[in-house]
């Protein structure tokens, strides 16, 4: 199976003349000693930032079907940013790491079932190995949801999966735009062709 090219464009830099002090949180479900790493909060102030997650329960299981994996993925990283004072309101972005990208329609239904009002802005990227297979799932969050705006582009379809865009007080994150035509699904053949659609498209947010 090909797919096109992706671009994505979250804005996860700090402003410039930031003051914001940042501050690692271990969250309480993490995983045991034993495990090669432990997952990380990074709370930057009015972002907070969350190391990959992948399916596995405080347990050390790992759920049997996809849709569950993904779903636990979620879970860990609602985990995650509770140790830091926030919910999965507070999501504005998320990017997963997928084996099979033949599962990605699965990994779309299973985004849909978890967030059915308000889907962060999403990219997917198709890797040959995560730690946890089969995904693994990074997000950003923002501190206050006064600012926190999802933003829907004429350009882009519609996928009850994920935000197009999503706008805070200062940023926008922009989910991944494919090289081709969203109203066809179309794709471009030449690579160079495929980037240029896909700014295009970007600067249309």
């Amino acid at each position: 199976m090909k797919f096109p090219v992706l671009m994505v464009a979250p804005m996860l830099c700090f402003a410039a003349g930031s003051q914001a002090q940042l501050q690692v949180v271990s969250p309480q479900q993490a995983q045991a000693s034993h495990d090669k790493f432990s997952p990380l909060t990074i709370d930057a102030g009015d972002y907070v930032y969350v190391s990959g997650q992948g399916p596995r329960r405080k347990d050390g299981s790992t759920p049997k079907s996809f849709a569950d994996q993904v779903r636990q993925s979620l879970e860990n990283v609602k985990g995650a940013l509770a140790a830091a004072g926030l919910t999965m309101d507070h999501l504005v972005y998320v990017q997963v790491y997928l084996e099979d990208m033949n599962q990605y329609g699965e990994l779309d239904k299973a985004f849909a079932d978890y967030f059915p009002k308000i889907p962060p802005a999403r990219a997917v990227l198709g890797v040959a190995r995560v730690p946890e297979p089969p995904a693994q799932i990074t997000a950003v969050a923002v501190r206050y949801l006064s600012g926190k705006q999802p933003v829907s582009p004429p350009s882009f379809k519609l996928n009850k999966a994920y935000s197009p865009v999503m706008l805070t007080h200062d940023r926008l994150f922009v989910s991944a735009l494919p090289g081709g035509d969203p109203s066809n699904g179309k794709v471009l053949q030449n690579p160079a062709a495929q980037v240029d659609f896909a700014l295009d498209r970007l600067t249309a947010c």
